[in-house]
């Protein structure tokens, strides 16, 4: 009986640099026993380092999303939901965090608002077009108070098929109101 082990391991390299190996041992038990063991290691200081440059870099756009007073939003067409930074859900005056459903933020855009609303998303998941979403509109919350946001985003296509189909829009919004 076997079973693979995979390790991850920090070493030096004959330099002096850091290294992060994988390492995958197999022990080779027979009658209870350890009769051998024979392993692999791979050099995955590359992959470590795109990681950490990815999170690094990640962790810098949320610090300057939320700076700039930028609520950022994924719209996802499979699921129905908006997945929203922080202060996009502060933005839809909700508490907490998670997604928001699709119909819940059109429910708040306000009447007058929609039709265009409508047709800018239209117009970016259209197939044939470059993807880009531009609307200006307002919120109408229920107890009264109207915002004025401006939505910028660009929609992601996937070919099934022959055809390509949208799956989501990624943007960002902006409260506009005092200008």
């Amino acid at each position: 009986a076997f079973h693979v082990q995979n390790v991850e391991s920090v070493e030096r390299d004959r330099h002096g640099r850091h290294c992060y190996f994988e390492n995958s041992i197999v022990p080779i038990i027979e009658d209870g026993k350890l009769v051998r063991a024979w392993g692999v290691q791979r050099n995955i200081t590359e992959r470590k380092q795109s990681t950490e440059a990815l999170r690094e870099s990640e962790q810098r756009r949320l610090v300057a999303v939320e700076a700039a007073g930028v609520g950022d939003w994924r719209m996802n067409f499979g699921s129905g939901l908006l997945e929203c930074s922080p202060r996009a859900v502060r933005m839809h005056r909700r508490e907490g965090e998670g997604p928001i459903g699709i119909e819940e933020h059109d429910r708040l855009i306000h009447p007058l608002d929609r039709e265009a609303v409508q047709a800018a998303r239209a117009a970016a998941l259209d197939p044939g077009g470059e993807g880009n979403y531009r609307a200006e509109f307002r919120f109408a919350f229920p107890h009264g108070e109207i915002r004025w946001f401006e939505s910028a985003g660009r929609a992601f296509f996937e070919f099934r098929g022959e055809s390509r189909v949208p799956t989501h829009i990624v943007g960002a919004m902006f409260d506009i109101t005092d200008r």
